[in-house]
């Protein structure tokens, strides 16, 4: 008798044409998917996608369907399908759903993940999942910008002009912009370690650092707070007669490979990774790299945040920022909301 299997997946996009299979044979997730399950039953296969990311884009819990006569239990799909896999994908969890259960025509919030890298120089380690920017972007201004997208809009401006959508109404139930300083990820209880912006000490040192002070006691260079102030001001450096403000751009032959040009900010700075968190319960073709975009147009001050609503009644492609790279862009969680059918995916859980 043949039954239904959910699979949850995860994968990194890189060296993918999107999810969805295509007539000209290049590599796809659900290409790659369909192949194995094939070898795996014996019957041509073929699953369905919840969400056809686009080439380039990662998932930490995509969700796909298809129905088999195979009398492999259904939970134990997940590592029977995965010894054949590329190293590249992973199905997280496998399980028995209802015969007319169909990934895209459920109620579902999905929830995409925009991360940019935000520092000088390039990571090489971070370069396949984020976006490498040298612009010290104004992370208020853009969590400002983001509260307006909030709520049920019409996002023609946010979507690509080759979209098949019916309508261009979609609900965004949040939109977040976080900043997350390396080493602070993540704070040990009982440790020293402090959230960002309060003192970090290291244990068993003089060295202290603050939100407004970097001193470095025992030394004869110190350098107060009232003479680092915060980007886009005038940065000193004691001693010389050099400054740098947030004016000065400083240029080199590296260029962002997406919205902005080859000028940097401030040269004295923290590197950091933003990231911009995006909830709904259904998306447009590029909508949230569109976002992503117009969000750090406003970060670097070509937009402003009171242009946002603007550009949502404008209805036109050419208002909104720039799409954003795919590199940067991860499904990160994936919610059922269908009666009897409720079910949280991301990739520590499956609830």
């Amino acid at each position: 008798m043949s039954k239904r299997i959910l699979l949850s997946v995860a994968y990194d996009g890189t060296d993918y044409a999107g999810f969805q299979a295509q007539k000209s044979g290049v590599p796809t997730i659900e290409g790659e998917l369909n192949r194995a399950l094939t070898e795996l039953t014996g019957v041509p296969v073929e699953v369905i996608g919840a969400s056809r990311t686009d080439s380039g884009v990662h998932a930490r819990c995509n969700l796909a369907v298809f129905d088999t006569e195979s009398r492999i239990p259904p939970e134990k799909f997940a590592h029977a399908i995965n010894v054949r896999l590329p190293d590249q994908i992973c199905v997280q969890t496998s399980m028995e759903v209802p015969a007319d259960f169909h990934p895209r025509r459920c109620s579902t919030v999905k929830t995409y993940e925009y991360r940019i890298w935000n520092a000088q120089m390039p990571d090489p380690m971070r370069r396949l999942y984020t976006y490498f920017s040298r612009y010290r972007f104004d992370i208020d201004k853009m969590r400002e910008a983001a509260a307006y997208l909030v709520g049920e809009h019409d996002f023609k401006s946010f979507c690509s002009t080759y979209t098949s959508a019916k309508t261009t109404v979609r609900e965004v139930l949040a939109v977040d912009v976080e900043e997350i300083l390396p080493g602070c990820e993540t704070a040990l209880p009982g440790s020293e370690t402090a959230l960002p912006g309060s003192e970090i000490a290291l244990p068993g040192s003089e060295i202290a650092l603050t939100g407004s002070e970097i001193a470095l006691p025992g030394s004869e260079t110190a350098l107060p707070g009232s003479e680092i102030a915060l980007p886009g001001s005038e940065i000193a450096l004691p001693g010389s007669e050099i400054t740098l403000t947030g004016s000065e751009n400083v240029s080199d032959s590296r260029s962002d490979a997406g919205p902005g040009s080859d000028s940097v900010s401030s040269a004295a700075r923290m590197p950091r990774e933003i990231v911009i968190r995006v909830t709904g319960r259904g998306f447009l073709y590029n909508m949230v790299r569109i976002i992503a975009g117009t969000l750090m147009e406003v970060g670097r001050g070509a937009k402003t945040p009171d242009q946002i609503p603007d550009i949502l009644n404008a209805c036109d492609r050419r208002a909104a920022g720039p799409t954003a790279p795919a590199c940067g862009l991860t499904l990160v969680r994936y919610e059922i909301l269908e009666p009897g059918m409720e079910r949280v995916f991301d990739i520590h859980k499956t609830t």
